[in-house]
This record gives structure tokens, sequence and C-alpha cells, in this order.
């Protein structure tokens, strides 16, 4: 979906080997509560974000069929919810991940890379639930917009191990440009709400 997004964290995932053998189970956290993320700086406004704790307790309590994929690409599946393959849920740090690695060429892969540290942090796909994203736009003393959204409440599409923790330019670059459009929206209206007044106040004093 157009609205799909990704956020990321660094902090690499570990193995915990089964008593039984067998193929290990990767654990980390796909996010981490009230840590603020700086998403982006420009010359007009710097983007940040931040989940909130609770922000994915309706998807885990709704059993939300989340996939677990490998830097978010849907051909390298690890597991899903839906059958007991990855669990989910929140703990003090945030969304703890568990995931059954799959006997198949990707999970022996992703196995190797983090017994190697080759992986180098976690991250999830979202949409914010309606309500569950909050926005304020402050000004910084250099004047631009400082737009600080916080998450509240999410739907969940995937969690991923990632080679590279840091958000991907394409999905940065669609917010980056609706703030854009709203920032240009914004400084024409400040352009012409005096001149508005300006020509009010003529035609009041013509039509005297």
């Amino acid at each position: 979906m157009s609205d799909r997004r990704i956020h990321v964290r660094a902090g690499a995932p570990t193995l915990r080997e089964r008593a039984e053998g067998g193929m290990p189970t990767l654990v980390g956290h796909a996010a981490v509560f009230d840590v603020e993320t700086t998403l982006f700086e420009g010359k007009r406004f710097r983007l940040r974000e931040v989940v909130r704790r609770g922000a994915f307790a309706r998807a885990i309590a709704a059993s939300q069929d989340v996939t677990a994929n490998m830097d978010h690409d849907d051909a390298i599946l690890l597991g899903r919810t839906a059958p007991g393959t990855v669990r989910l849920r929140e703990d003090d740090v945030g969304l703890a991940v568990e995931i059954d690695l799959p006997d198949t060429q990707h999970g022996r892969d992703v196995a190797t890379l983090v017994r190697r540290g080759d992986l180098a942090g976690m991250s999830f796909a979202f949409r914010p639930a309606p309500g569950g994203e909050q926005r304020t736009i402050a000004t910084l003393p250099d004047g631009r917009d400082d737009v600080f959204d916080e998450l509240t409440d999410l739907d969940l599409y995937d969690v991923s191990a990632v080679a590279r923790p840091a958000y991907r330019a394409t999905d940065l670059a669609v917010r980056a440009a609706a703030l854009e459009a709203a920032h240009r929206s914004k400084a024409r209206e400040a352009w012409l709400a005096p001149r508005r007044r300006k020509l009010g106040a003529l035609k009041a004093r013509i039509t005297k």
C-alpha cells in the first residue's frame, strides 16, 4: 500500500539454540519505545519519529498476520505469526520478536549471518491506524519546521532482520515530498495573507 512505512532500529538480533537441536530461533527487538529518530534533515524542515509504548498492543491482541522477512523482501520468507513460527510481544524495551528460522536455504543463510555478526539491526513495516499518529510542528531557531510524529497505534505488515539499519531513500522521499508540498502551501498562504488583508481594506474604502 502507498502509506506503508518502514521503521528501522540499530541493534543486532541474536540466536537462541534449541535444546533438541535443529534450526535456532532468532530473537531481537524490531522497535524500541520512546527513542526519537531523526528521519530527515532538509533546508525547510526536520522530520522526527518516535514509537510509544502500547503502539503494538492492538495489533498483537488482534493476531494480525505478520510475516518475518530478510530486508523486507517477501521472497525471503522466514516465518509468520499465523502458524506461530513468529511470536511478537511488547516488553519494557519495545517490540520483542522471536522467529523460528526455517530449515531452508534462506533460514540457514540468516542463521550464518547472525552468527558472523553481519546483520546489524531489525525493523518493521507498518501503517498508522486511524488516530494512531500524532503530529506536532514547531519552528526551529533557524526558521525551519520541526515535524515530530508520535506513533501510538500501528498495523503491522512484517518484521525483518536487516544488514544495514538505515531508512530507505525511496521511503523517506515519499514522506519528504508530502512535507515539502505542505511547506510550500504554508509559505504561499503566508505570502498571500497580508495581500488579501490589504485588498480587503482597499475594497472597504472603495465601497464607503
